[in-house]
């Protein structure tokens, strides 16, 4: 683990910000236990730049915009000779009363991804390397596997991951909305016996199950060799979690769905053995990192989702067995409408060596293929005054 840059001391002065979002676009239809199936997928991205010309873009949600526009543009605009530290900490303030556990958190994670792209391309690094890493490349395992699908396309999928280099594969279980629990068991006994011992499984639950079923669920798949069940239960039932992993023949593992650093030390204490916070929904980089140094630090296992073409950068900064998720369902559908975005060989993204973030989405394509979906510009004449929201 390397501590690397973070942001304190440095100054932005940002001039221009821009939103712009893709169509959604038709992919094969893919479903979990609680959610789908999804027939289509999108997705946008933040553009900032500063007065020098420097320029730093991160994948933002658009649903998220209006905090954008109301809350942290002004700030951004209208704050100047100002230290980054002071400036996330207005940023940060701003959102109180909407909370740190859902979207408010999540778009300034967002934009804090951007500011620290821009800082990296300032610094003529790529953000991996202005992080502190010390290798070009993050291993990853792949995820897929619907409950959609039939066990003939589970088997197939998760053969040809294997056949790719990954050494670990995850599945959807959860059939039926949870009340198929033999047939999951069966699937998960044919997609052990078509990968063989050597690649590690992981199953992804969802949230579908109360305590008891997820136990029992554990129970039954516990002889298969399962690195990890992934959030079998509610993930705010804290105490439904606690009981489960003092009982589970399985790791379990939590995290996905946090927005703040602050939960996962309760998820360590209640025995959660792997934690999994997605780079991006949390409030900051530096958020991210306080999970990172927690898990290493109790030796937990660690792992990282999302957008995983991005998150491979932050990834890179620890420990080489550290995974990111590749669910080839999104992710790999977005790889068309990158110009800059790292190579995936043998189970590891190999990050470019470009300043700044290790993608660039392809707008101009984009532009040409008709699949503009949103272009909404600010700068710093046109950004609305700062006037924070008092309760």
């Amino acid at each position: 683990m390397h501590k690397g840059a973070n942001l304190t001391g440095l100054e932005f002065r940002i001039r221009k910000a821009r939103l712009r979002a893709i169509r959604p676009y038709r992919r094969p239809p893919f479903q979990d236990a609680t959610m789908g199936p999804f027939h289509h997928f999108s997705f946008a991205s933040l553009w900032l730049q500063d007065e020098d010309g420097h320029e730093g873009e991160s994948l933002f949600f658009l649903s998220q915009l209006p905090i954008l526009e109301h809350h942290f543009l002004p700030i951004l605009f209208h704050t100047s000779d100002c230290r980054y530290e002071a400036l996330y900490q207005t940023m940060y303030w701003s959102i109180r009363n909407e909370g740190y556990r859902g979207a408010a958190a999540t778009a300034l994670g967002q934009l804090d991804w951007a500011l620290y792209n821009l800082a990296a391309a300032r610094a003529g690094q790529p953000l991996h390397r202005f992080l502190g890493a010390e290798r070009d490349y993050a291993r990853a395992y792949a995820s897929g596997g619907g409950v959609n699908y039939p066990i003939s396309e589970l088997e197939s999928e998760m053969a040809r991951f294997a056949d790719e280099g990954y050494r670990a594969v995850k599945m959807k279980v959860g059939m039926d909305f949870g009340g198929a629990m033999a047939d999951d068991v069966r699937r998960v006994a044919a997609v052990r016996r078509v990968i063989g011992d050597e690649v590690a499984l992981a199953l992804d639950a969802n949230q579908v199950w109360t305590t008891a079923q997820a136990l029992e669920f554990a129970k039954r798949v516990s002889s298969y060799n399962i690195s990890w069940l992934e959030e079998p239960v509610h993930s705010a039932d804290l105490y439904a979690i606690k009981e489960l992993c003092a009982s589970s023949p399985v790791p379990i593992s939590f995290g996905e769905s946090e927005k703040t650093d602050r939960v996962f030390a309760v998820l360590a204490d209640f025995g959660v053995k792997h934690l999994q916070p997605i780079a991006g929904y949390l409030a900051s980089i530096q958020e991210w990192m306080n999970v990172r140094n927690l898990a290493l630090g109790r030796g937990l296992v660690f792992s990282s989702g999302g957008y995983s073409q991005a998150t491979a950068q932050l990834v890179a900064t620890c420990p080489e067995n550290t995974l990111t998720e590749y669910l080839e369902a999104n992710n790999g559908t977005m790889n068309p409408y990158f110009s800059l975005k790292p190579a995936l060989r043998d189970g590891r993204f190999l990050l470019p060596h470009e300043p700044g973030g290790s993608i660039r989405v392809d707008w101009e394509y984009i532009c040409k293929k008709g699949m503009l979906a949103l272009d909404k510009c600010w700068d710093k004449n046109q950004a609305g005054p700062l006037v924070p929201a008092v309760m």
